[in-house]
């Protein structure tokens, strides 16, 4: 029986656990940061504006011909 208790709270912390909010930060390009080109974020190939604590978030800068 205590082998029972033990197995339902070891999966009660567990999805306790996975159900912790993960904090997420705003990607905020300064005003007229576009002017003379673009500024992307991406997490992994996906285009973000916003990305979770711990996430490595790549910027891309792609100033404008001329």
């Amino acid at each position: 029986m205590k082998k029972i208790f033990s197995i339902l709270a070891l999966a009660l912390v567990a999805m306790t656990a996975s159900a912790i909010d993960v904090p997420t930060y705003s990607l905020n390009k300064a005003q007229g940061a576009d002017a003379h080109g673009t500024i992307t974020f991406k997490v992994g190939t996906n285009t973000v504006t916003a990305a979770a604590e711990g996430a490595t978030v790549t910027m891309t800068i792609a100033p404008n011909d001329g």
